[in-house]
């Protein structure tokens, strides 16, 4: 399985970069990947500060992300989803963001 050479860097970079706060000083970031349905699906989380901004325009204005998001489309046209957002409340509070990418499960060099 192919995974495109340097999705992981910025979905890291951002989940420090924005999840550090005074208020977030014990930051955890987790990343997995795995295949459901024949498709790779690729998560970064952290427990970090909350988005502050709507996800649409993070997805288009952050060099990052709107990098992943061309690339991405670059390479499966229409055949993929890329989003980040606040993970669901608990007790209150947002957890912290997560970004996932769904990706189709190719067994070919990319």
């Amino acid at each position: 399985v192919n995974i495109p050479a340097f999705i992981f860097q910025p979905l890291i970079e951002n989940s420090i970069k924005y999840g550090y706060s005074y208020d977030h000083p014990e930051l955890v970031v987790k990343y997995s990947v795995c295949k459901e349905n024949n498709k790779i699906v690729i998560k970064v989380e952290n427990n970090g500060a909350p988005l502050l901004k709507p996800p649409g325009m993070l997805m288009e204005n952050g060099i990052g992300l709107s990098n992943i998001k061309y690339r991405l489309k670059n390479i499966y046209g229409d055949n993929f989803v890329c989003r980040i957002g606040n993970k669901e409340i608990v007790n209150g509070k947002i957890p912290g963001v997560e970004t996932i990418i769904i990706i189709p499960h190719y067994h070919k060099t990319l």
